[in-house]
């Protein structure tokens, strides 16, 4: 990747608060900046099954379904019933 310069005029506050900022996080202004031009405008980025073959769709799919799964209880059937979910809705709309 070739490297253009461009001079970005700012006032000297700012350029204090960004080369601290950037000398906390260890980077240089320049990479400083571009993390924060992607948090505001992201690349386009594609899913791994926009750009994955049929075969390592397969493979990432197993991959997710043999995880470890949570540890946590199962819900009762009182707290996934219907009254329990909409209930609340429901009066309201009463």
């Amino acid at each position: 990747m070739s490297v253009q310069t461009t001079t970005i005029e700012v006032d000297q506050l700012t350029a204090v608060i960004l080369k601290a900022k950037a000398e906390a996080k260890g980077l240089a202004i320049s990479a400083l900046l571009r993390s924060l031009a992607e948090i505001e405008a992201p690349m386009q980025q594609h899913t791994l099954f926009e750009i994955a073959s049929p075969e390592e769709r397969a493979r990432a799919v197993e991959k997710w379904a043999s995880r470890q799964r949570s540890m946590a209880p199962p819900l009762s059937d009182e707290a996934i019933s219907r009254d329990r979910i909409y209930g609340e809705r429901e009066d309201k709309q009463l």
